[in-house]
């Protein structure tokens, strides 16, 4: 796997212990934001030895290629933004390649197209060099941030899954099940073809 991946405005790269101040500030800062749409996630690094211990679960779950958990930093000033998930994803994984995609970014930085990059980043290199065949964002439908990226990206909306998890309040929510395929990339002519 790479060691960073580096696009005009942020580099993608793998987490460090290192990493664990950063990440654990801003998720203090995320943590409201992602509650409502991930309430798992928003649990996580609640201290900073917990951001430690979470930073050295994923190194493992890289290692062993399973998941590659991420960090997204601005290039200049290098500022920490928000995280990036490439998971294998089942069925499927390494015989097909699949994949999905997840992304956070702290609310401080949304609006500027920081994820995009960074998911474009990601796409490229799973198709170039781990030669997905499947590549798979989900996301709930009211978040229509999250949702506009894969859009923006040229994956396909393939549909919506009915009451997939609970919102906090107890509300069932749906997910959106965007994909890309090596297809995707192609360009069609003009007649079509």
């Amino acid at each position: 796997m790479f060691q960073e991946l580096r696009g005009p405005r942020v580099i993608v790269r793998r987490y460090e212990i290192e990493d664990a101040r950063q990440r654990f500030d801003a998720m203090q800062e995320s943590r409201e934001h992602i509650r409502r749409w991930d309430p798992d996630d928003a649990e996580v690094c609640r201290t900073l030895d917990e951001t430690k211990d979470w930073i050295a679960g994923k190194s493992l779950k890289w290692s062993e290629r399973q998941s590659f958990s991420m960090g997204i930093w601005e290039r200049e000033p290098s500022r920490y933004l928000g995280g990036i998930g490439l998971h294998l994803r089942q069925p499927g994984g390494w015989a097909v390649p699949a994949f999905s995609i997840g992304y956070w970014i702290r609310p401080s930085a949304q609006g500027f197209g920081y994820v995009t990059e960074a998911v474009g980043l990601v796409v490229t290199y799973a198709l170039d060099v781990l030669e997905a065949q499947r590549i798979e964002i989900a996301c709930d439908p009211e978040n229509l941030r999250s949702a506009s990226i894969p859009q923006r990206l040229g994956f396909q909306l393939e549909g919506r899954a009915r009451n997939v998890y609970r919102y906090p309040d107890g509300r069932l929510c749906d997910e959106l099940i965007f994909s890309f395929t090596p297809a995707d990339r192609r360009t069609p002519n003009k007649d079509g073809t």
